[in-house]
């Protein structure tokens, strides 16, 4: 079955629109309150831990309230289980623990707790099927068995533990704005069906719950998502099975710094955060919050977490287990405070007994005295006075409208500009560094006739960055977003009576602007082509290519064939598998959506503004472009600028479904702010 992902997918339930300001001000708020609130913790878990000893009959009788079937005596060893009618379909459990909350908030050590108290072997990661039947013997194969051998849950246990992050799989560069889904289903649909029972059955959900049908093969999810808490456990208690949710929460600060190891990017991280935190919300407001004329919001989350250890409401005791319908709130710190204590009201809350009391460290002591440094922006290791040049970056993916841009620059304002590479200056020119104490570049564009003069405002700096190599496989290519904005300072030039290029690095922070240029796919693409058959002919190698649709079209065949294996086994074009088929040089189009996502993400990692310029308004709105251009890098337009010479579109070099083709592959992977920059190029 083809993977179902993108607008109109019947599996997502919507593709959030993100507000990066409300999230900076959400994030800011909560962290603001870090300590008060580990310290409020504290002193209301003390006194809840007394209440609980005295008060113990008060709370078993009213634990009905906090669950769907189950009534309580004083003693777990003696509860009395209400009947339950068996689950609609049989391959599902008749009871599963999900435990989930964001990403490093200590889902997975509760999940391995759970896991361990219920002897039910090693628990379900989040969609991934429990065993793997796929026998064709390629590398994807093999890598799905491998996974599925670290996770080899008993899928025909009537107990299933299930853990999930916010969001959950891939990596956030890889796979920003990660869609909502609905539902997970059991693992047998995740993987092929082996015998008809499991197929009628696969069949009858999806066809129930999106109008689908498997038909044996596997339901397919996105590569990195969002779990809708409320939504997932509505169907499961439609279906007759018994879930528990179990959510964790973690300071927030300390959630955020730990988060870096998965997504190293400051603005996705923030993004993602206020997601996942609204789908905790709607469940807390959903299950315990149903009737207490209460809601919580993403700003006060934290506030009534804490809240909780103090608060008589509807005339019962709250333990620090805020919980009801089946839905759990686990606080990490309350659990490394109160160690096997805390432990013992969660297994009383979720109806296990067991004593095993794990050994509990913790982990948030080597963030408590340290700030979000990593992410910040590191001090220039050149300390320059206020006079001192200032970098702007001249930002695009190769073949973009760099060189014309440059001499733009140079022209009207009278003053040079810079590159991070040669340029052809080994050809006659000098390579005079904008900064004295930084050797390596960049380096000011002049040739060896021509006078330098530093820019009273900012020099503009040219710059590729990364990821954008033509015919290496994809391991080459792919990049996070650390390896990417790091390349953007990578410099490359011949030293003097040298022949050898020597590669070199500047801070990246040295760059206080940025100018990001875009261009049409269809162009860019075919523009690539064109410099590549001059790179061949300038290096006196022969090829066979022609300066036309047809030799676009031959060298394309031969891309696409060279990295026809690399594509299908690569997990990083897993969602557009399928695109990959019909589009020519389709690693380009990859490649040209992944550069610009990197940029943006580099631009606003680094917090420096950033004018993005249309290639294509060189042709449509030439002045208003050069005003902008010279207003944002603060330089005086002195001279006329150069006739721009509109080149030609390619548009026609490719089919219409080819053209749909990459449209939808964009709309896949590009990020949300740079879906807003390019969608018309597709209109």
């Amino acid at each position: 079955m083809d993977r179902l992902q993108g607008q109109g997918s019947p599996i997502l339930r919507r593709n959030q629109s993100y507000n990066n300001n409300n999230t900076q001000q959400i994030y800011h708020n909560i962290i603001g309150q870090r300590h008060a609130i580990i310290t409020i913790t504290t002193i209301f878990l003390a006194i809840v831990l007394i209440a609980n000893n005295n008060a113990s009959n008060l709370q078993n009788n009213n634990r009905s309230e906090t669950t769907n079937s189950i009534l309580f005596d004083n003693s777990i060893d003696n509860k009395q289980l209400l009947p339950l009618p068996p689950p609609s379909y049989s391959i599902l459990p008749k009871k599963i623990y999900s435990v989930i909350g964001l990403e490093s908030s200590g889902t997975q050590f509760v999940s391995k707790l759970i896991e361990d108290a219920l002897h039910t072997g090693p628990y379900r990661e989040g969609s991934r099927p429990c065993t793997e039947t796929c026998n064709d013997g390629t590398p994807k194969c093999e890598n799905m068995k491998q996974i599925s051998e670290q996770h080899s849950c008993n899928e025909s246990s009537d107990i299933l533990v299930q853990h999930f992050s916010l969001p959950w799989g891939g990596s956030c560069h890889l796979h920003p704005n990660p869609p909502i889904v609905d539902v997970v289903l059991p693992s047998q649909c995740t993987r092929d069906q082996v015998n008809q029972s499991e197929i009628e059955e696969c069949n009858a959900m999806t066809r129930d719950i999106w109008g689908l049908e498997l038909n044996g093969k596997p339901f397919q999810y996105p590569t990195r998502y969002q779990l809708d808490i409320t939504a997932n456990k509505k169907w499961y208690d439609s279906q007759g099975v018994e879930q528990y949710f179990i959510i964790v929460i973690r300071d927030a600060k300390i959630s955020y710094l730990a988060r870096h190891s998965h997504c190293n990017s400051t603005h996705l991280r923030k993004q993602e955060e206020e997601v996942g935190t609204q789908l905790i919300v709607e469940a807390i407001n959903t299950f315990i919050l149903q009737d207490d004329h209460e809601e919580v919001t993403n700003k006060t989350l934290y506030q009534w977490v804490a809240s909780q250890y103090q608060e008589h409401r509807n005339g019962r005791m709250l333990s620090a287990l805020p919980s009801r319908d089946n839905v759990v709130v686990v606080s990490y710190e309350s659990l490394v405070k109160l160690g096997g204590t805390y432990v013992k009201m969660l297994y009383d809350t979720l109806v296990i007994g067991s004593d095993i009391i794990p050994d509990i460290r913790d982990s948030n002591e080597k963030y408590l005295n340290k700030t979000l440094q990593r992410d910040q922006p590191k001090l220039p290791t050149n300390k320059e006075d206020d006079s001192a040049p200032r970098i702007a970056w001249l930002m695009s993916f190769p073949n973009s409208g760099t060189t014309y841009t440059k001499h733009l620059v140079d022209m009207v304002s009278g003053y040079n500009t810079a590159s991070n590479y040669d340029d052809g200056l080994s050809h006659g020119g000098t390579k005079t560094p904008i900064w004295d104490k930084l050797s390596n570049g960049p380096f000011y564009s002049v040739s060896s006739n021509q006078n330098w003069t530093t820019p009273t405002g900012f020099v503009l700096t040219k710059t590729h960055c990364g990821s954008y190599c033509l015919w290496c496989r994809s391991t080459e290519y792919i990049s996070t977003a650390a390896q990417f904005s790091r390349s953007c300072g990578r410099t490359s030039h011949v030293p003097q009576g040298d022949n050898k290029p020597k590669i070199g690095h500047y801070n990246i922070t040295l760059a206080k602007r940025a100018v990001h240029i875009i261009r049409d796919p269809f162009s860019n693409i075919v523009a690539r082509f064109h410099h590549h058959i001059k790179s061949l002919a300038h290096q006196n190698e022969t090829n066979s290519y022609t300066l036309d649709e047809k030799g676009f079209r031959t060298m394309c065949s031969e891309l696409d064939a060279k990295l026809k294996e690399d594509t299908a086994s690569s997990p990083f074009y897993r969602d557009v598998k399928d695109l990959v088929k019909v589009i020519p040089c389709s690693s380009d189009f990859f490649r040209w959506t992944q550069w610009h996502n990197l940029a943006h993400i580099t631009t606003y990692d680094l917090g420096i503004p950033t004018l993005i310029i249309h290639y294509e308004n060189y042709t449509h709105n030439f002045n208003q472009t050069v005003d902008i251009l010279h207003n944002f890098l603060r330089l005086d337009m002195k001279n006329e600028p150069p006739l721009f010479i509109t080149g030609k579109a390619y548009r026609d070099y490719y089919t219409k479904e080819e053209r749909t083709g990459v449209k939808e592959m964009v709309e896949k992977l590009a990020t949300k702010k740079i879906w807003e920059n390019v969608h018309h190029y597709f209109e």
